[in-house]
């Protein structure tokens, strides 16, 4: 076929399967099916290649797919992304490392910057979103999520425990901190004390490496994308509109922790003029459309990830 019937076959994705988005099935771990794989020539015809494709996990399910990238669009895509420039990775809720140099006090120009400290009504609320178990207190395990959630700091129970007893959280010392020793708590001296301790601790840290990202343009990185949607057999404008290529170099002990893609919608913060517009026929609350569908300018949407495709684009 020529780029343009491969490009019209592209477009309708998936779509003769009645049953929704189209799922490749992985039968057993270890099995292999080859699945061909159109690969662009000089003269812009399409040349089939059969790819190997390896099972190696069924719950989540995981694939293995040697040789998807070719050796030249590796190298077109690490030049890029070097030429684009990469910087430190964050995400997003990497607070206590994003201080603005200009909002220093000039008293201390090398020192934090001092948040301005929640009401305690405020605080009141935050304390009982992470009191899980309803009983009052919030105990190690519900600090360490919070922590982990909101300052992008994974802590294990003697971290946890030494830090409440340093900032004497646990004024009282039964091992776990009430709603009137939250209420108490001051934010800066916590912020200060979690900095240095990310400091100290890099690998509490969600995320370690640098990063960029590439827009789809033209060349190698476009004929990537294509290559995404055939294997997948998601339409293509979809995978266009959903996350650009991320380029990420990780150093010795660069990491990126376990974490979710996708936002639950108990988590998200729905306007309540907008919740009517948001709940379906069976009653349940449906939240906004995914931010990869078709929404209209300035709508709210959520992120969906279907499926994540990585690659590596070297043997370091």
């Amino acid at each position: 076929e020529n780029w343009t019937e491969y490009f019209q076959r592209l477009q309708l994705g998936g779509q003769e399967f009645d049953s929704g988005m189209y799922r490749l099935n992985g039968v057993e771990v270890g099995h292999i099916q080859h699945i061909p794989i159109a690969y662009p020539t000089q003269t812009q015809q399409m040349k089939q290649r059969k790819l190997a494709v390896k099972t190696i996990s069924m719950e989540p399910l995981v694939f293995e797919i040697p040789d998807f990238l070719t050796s030249s669009e590796c190298k077109v895509i690490i030049d890029k992304s070097k030429a684009a420039g990469l910087s430190e990775s964050m995400t997003m809720n990497d607070v206590t490392d994003r201080y603005d140099p200009d909002e220093r006090p000039e008293s201390n120009p090398q020192g934090p910057v001092q948040v301005e400290e929640m009401s305690d009504d405020e605080k009141e609320d935050f304390f009982m979103h992470y009191d899980q178990n309803r009983d009052d207190v919030m105990t190690v395990s519900e600090l360490g999520r919070l922590l982990r959630r909101h300052d992008d700091t994974a802590m294990n129970t003697d971290d946890l425990t030494h830090m409440m007893k340093v900032l004497n959280l646990d004024s009282d010392g039964d091992g776990s901190i009430s709603l009137e020793e939250f209420v108490a708590v001051r934010i800066n001296p916590v912020n200060e004390y979690l900095k240095k301790f990310k400091q100290a601790n890099p690998q509490s840290k969600r995320r370690i490496s640098d990063q960029t990202w590439m827009s789809p343009g033209e060349g190698a990185i476009q004929n990537v994308i294509y290559r995404v949607a055939e294997l997948t057999r998601v339409r293509l404008n979809v995978v266009l509109n959903s996350e650009s290529m991320q380029v990420v170099r990780y150093h010795p002990g660069g990491h990126y922790n376990c974490h979710h893609d996708s936002d639950m919608l108990s988590g998200l913060e729905i306007e309540e003029e907008n919740e009517e517009d948001m709940i379906g026929p069976d009653g349940q609350l449906e939240g906004p459309p995914c931010c990869h569908e078709e929404t209209g300018e300035g709508q709210m949407c959520r992120i969906c990830r279907y499926l994540t495709m990585m690659y590596y684009l070297n043997e370091g």
